[in-house]
């Protein structure tokens, strides 16, 4: 799924006036295309953001399905590999 910059709302409190150009430069992600890189459910990724692991950046404006950086999710999927390992 190609998200265009004009199907895209960023969301004022996390990004303000360089929305835009953070749009030019990350991949933008569904739940489900997210769930499909690092190989979980959507439900895990929406998971992630309840617990604060994740943030999404966009909300398409045609679906109104939140949308996530590419970054984000690898460093989200990292973390928890991390903290699987290292049980308290």
């Amino acid at each position: 799924m190609s998200i265009e910059m004009g199907d895209a709302i960023m969301e004022s409190r996390s990004l303000g006036q360089k929305s835009s150009e953070f749009l030019r430069k990350h991949r933008l992600l569904t739940s489900s295309e997210a769930a499909k890189l690092v190989f979980v459910t959507p439900g895990c990724i929406r998971q992630w953001v309840c617990r604060g692991y994740l943030r999404p950046v966009a909300k398409n404006r045609k679906t109104r399905a939140w949308l996530y950086a590419e970054n984000d999710v690898l460093m989200a999927e990292k973390a928890r590999r991390v903290r699987q390992s290292n049980p308290r």
